[in-house]
């Protein structure tokens, strides 16, 4: 079975609207996996700590210009 994915583009945003932006989308479904993309230069320091803490599992792949975060929604 195929998992269903839901991307979300938050690289022009900066906090508090990126984090609030970030648990928002989370909350919201969307599918089994979320995918973000932020700019190099923000910082993802809350979200991880949010997502260790709630015990999701993620990937991040880091490129150039952009991060890419992979979330599973079922915590694991």
């Amino acid at each position: 079975m195929a998992i269903t994915s839901t991307m979300y583009d938050l690289s022009e945003l900066s906090c508090p609207q990126l984090f609030v932006q970030f648990k928002w989308r989370l909350k919201q479904g969307g599918g089994e996996q979320v995918t973000y993309l932020f700019s190099a230069e923000q910082s993802l320091t809350d979200i991880i700590r949010y997502l260790d803490t709630k015990e999701y599992a993620y990937c991040i792949e880091e490129q150039a210009c952009t991060v890419k975060l992979k979330v599973e929604r079922v915590r694991v």
